[in-house]
């Protein structure tokens, strides 16, 4: 399983350096883009990096030490032989972090070259300087290559190193029992539950504490909590790993014995023979199946993540602002008239400051346009609606709270009736009409600018839907091919080519082929529906355990419009079925193709090593 850890690792790798590149570049005008060309920060970026991708590092190590698990008969042999011959400890140790590298140079490196490349070509698609534009990209990626080929490098030599066993012992590894636990898994879930329960009553006690509001908590209290969360985040991971996947490793065989009672009721007694044969090897091999099955579940629905915060209208496109000492109308009317555009809500700004001016908005004028911006502004009309969740006041209006927007950095939007000044400076909230495709619309605004006499300022920012948005679903679609299609099917495959002798055992005695194929299917369809429920469910329940993340938002005035509704909004539950869906299948129909395949050959080959590309 050496190049499939590896194949997992690359694309673990890919799939983040993707989602760092600078894709926004092609959906946004030079004007209102900055170009980064600093290394001053990279260490900033390096422990960001350190600190997001701790949990999902340490879950990725242990599927890649449960891959490498996997053995095949012949690998343990020699394995065994070589221990034989004298290998030391140290040696071994050498040659895996040999392997590991190698493995690492060829996958990770090819990962960071292709995305230095699409990086380049994006560059020079928006017409910025190519190598000085974005730069610290470079140096992040770096940082995301090396993290990931050490926990690469870490799992080869953590399968050369673990267990201390004698040549003998390797030779039977492949059914050697799962190793009795020391700690029961009741004192693991209190003790890692106790810690995980504190933290999130930690949270939710700071926020009780202070005025949720006005966001007046100190900096301590912030601190503290964000530190707490960090540690439920921490606690989720480890009982993950600690307690839910070795339990799911001592239920398997009773899933297993279920599904031989099924068989055995609807008519399948020698189906149902041999799956109560396979429920009773509780063997170290079979438990890893399902803890990396299990792990690479949790790992997608973690990263897997739906809205946490309301959005703008479907139909907004973008705000554009300007500021005028001759007629207004004439803008508004330019805007009025372009073909697609549906409606214009004009806004008034601070002349002063138009780049960081709330947006005063009347919320009568949203009315049948932008019905979710219409509601927040009349429910908080003492509080700022998007911006990042900024609150900053202008003219002795200090805001009660901020709102955030799923649209991100776009405009901050006021009710208003919560301050008055006299201006020269507006904001158009442009909305396409109904069946207009808002790509056409956003070209036509990206090559229009505010016409009339007066005009001494104008920009725009954005927020509706992008260019970029068929970037984002084919990342989304690589990720669910390379992360869990892929090595669904390759350990399919190495579960069946690991059956291979006892099936041959059973066809010299005269079992069908279709029952010994149907027994095969059975089993991976079973365990990988099992596994993958257990490692899906858990990390729904993470998503919903972390939403105490609102609580420490409230601590800088951030303001949640309903705790319940998000929470749940959270968890992107129907992509989610469906990939756990998608993967039981893959995983089932490459069970009975390696199955089919295997039973081409005779019993007597079957018992005989095999040179597998799968389990190499």
């Amino acid at each position: 399983m050496k190049r499939l850890a590896g194949w997992i690792a690359a694309s673990a790798a890919l799939v983040v350096m993707l989602l760092g590149l600078p894709w926004d570049r092609l959906s946004c005008q030079r004007a209102s883009c900055s170009m980064s060309v600093s290394y001053d920060t990279f260490g900033v970026w390096a422990i960001f990096i350190a600190i997001e991708l701790a949990i999902p590092l340490a879950i990725l190590t242990a599927i890649l030490v449960g891959v490498l698990g996997l053995r095949d008969a012949n690998e343990p042999r020699d394995i065994a032989v070589m221990a034989a011959l004298g290998q030391t400890r140290a040696a071994a140790v050498r040659k895996a972090a040999t392997t590991g590298g190698r493995h690492a140079a060829i996958g990770i490196g090819g990962a960071y070259v292709l995305t230095g490349i699409l990086q380049l070509a994006v560059i020079a698609k928006s017409g910025w300087p190519l190598f000085t534009t974005d730069a610290d990209l470079w140096l992040v990626r770096l940082s995301t290559a090396a993290v990931v080929t050490a926990a690469l490098v870490l799992a080869h030599v953590i399968d050369a190193t673990r267990p201390r066993r004698t040549p003998v012992e390797r030779l039977h590894e492949d059914i050697a029992e799962q190793a009795p636990r020391r700690v029961s898994l009741r004192l693991r879930a209190a003790t890692i539950g106790g810690i995980g329960a504190a933290s999130a009553g930690l949270v939710v006690g700071l926020a009780l504490a202070h005025n949720q509001a006005k966001g007046d908590a100190y900096f301590v209290a912030k601190n503290a909590a964000g530190i707490a969360l960090a540690v439920l985040a921490i606690a989720l991971g480890a009982m993950l790993l600690a307690v839910v996947i070795p339990w799911a490793r001592g239920a398997a065989p009773a899933v297993l014995r279920a599904s031989a009672a099924i068989a055995q009721r609807v008519g399948a007694p020698r189906l149902a023979v041999i799956l109560e044969g396979r429920a009773s090897t509780t063997s170290a091999v079979a438990g890893r199946i399902v803890g990396v099955l299990g792990a690479m579940a949790y790992l997608v629905a973690i990263l897997a993540a739906g809205p946490t915060s309301p959005a703008l209208s479907d139909r907004y496109v973008r705000t554009v602002a300007f500021a005028t000492t001759g007629n207004p109308q004439l803008v508004i009317d330019q805007y009025r008239g372009i073909e697609g555009v549906g409606a214009v809500v004009v806004g008034r700004m601070h002349e002063s400051i138009p780049d960081l001016s709330p947006i005063l908005i009347n919320p009568d004028d949203l009315t049948g346009v932008d019905e979710t911006l219409r509601d927040l502004l009349s429910r908080y009309p003492t509080a700022t609606i998007g911006g990042c969740g900024s609150s900053g006041g202008v003219d002795g209006f200090i805001p009660t709270g901020s709102v955030s927007l799923a649209a991100g950095c776009g405009g901050t939007y006021v009710n208003g009736s919560a301050v008055t000044f006299k201006t020269n400076a507006y904001a158009l909230l442009v909305y396409a009409a109904q069946g207009v495709d808002k790509q056409a619309l956003i070209t036509t605004l990206d090559q229009t600018s505010p016409q009339g006499p007066g005009i001494t300022f104008d920009g725009y920012s954005g927020g509706g839907s992008s260019s970029t948005s068929w970037v984002s679903n084919l990342i989304e679609a690589g990720m669910l091919l390379i992360l869990v299609i892929v090595p669904m099917a390759a350990l399919s495959v190495g579960v069946a080519r690991r059956r291979r002798r006892d099936d041959a055992t059973l066809a010299a005695l005269g079992a069908q082929p279709r029952t010994l194929r149907a027994a095969v299917v059975v089993e991976a369809t079973v365990v990988a529906a099992f596994s993958i429920a257990v490692g899906l469910g858990w990390g729904a329940l993470s998503h919903v355990a972390v939403a105490v993340n609102f609580a420490r938002q409230s601590l800088g005035g951030v303001i949640t419009d309903s705790y319940l509704r998000w929470t749940l909004s959270s968890v992107p539950w129907v992509p989610l079925l469906l990939i756990g869906a998608c993967a039981v299948v893959v995983f089932g129909v490459s069970a009975a193709v390696a199955a089919r395949a295997l039973q081409r050959r005779t019993p007597v080959e079957n018992h005989r090593p095999v040179d597998s590309g799968v389990l190499s």
